[in-house]
């Protein structure tokens, strides 16, 4: 039994099963890719960051990319820099 099949059920058109795993798959990426990455390469990054990179790439991805860019990327990019900007208040917050 393919994945496919175990997840989704048959009354779905397979092109649309197909978009429907890929926009989950994606979705799934986008979100914890940038704080798990962050937290296997250094122990800074705590709960905070890890939170605000999710929350990020859902309040601030746009739904509608240019045709240039990809979602994905401008996903990984906002996870990124909303983890930068967390870290460095509480470093800075830190030091007061």
């Amino acid at each position: 039994m393919d994945v496919e099949q175990m997840l989704l059920p048959d009354s779905i058109p397979p092109s649309t099963r197909t978009a429907s795993l890929t926009i989950f798959y994606a979705i799934l990426i986008v979100s914890l890719f940038v704080p798990v990455a962050a937290g296997l390469h250094s122990r800074r990054p705590g709960v905070p960051e890890a939170l605000a990179a999710i929350e990020a790439v859902r309040i601030l991805a746009p739904a509608d990319a240019p045709a240039l860019l990809d979602r994905t990327l401008i996903g990984l990019v906002v996870s990124a820099a909303a983890l930068a900007i967390v870290a460095f208040t509480r470093r800075c917050l830190r030091r007061d």
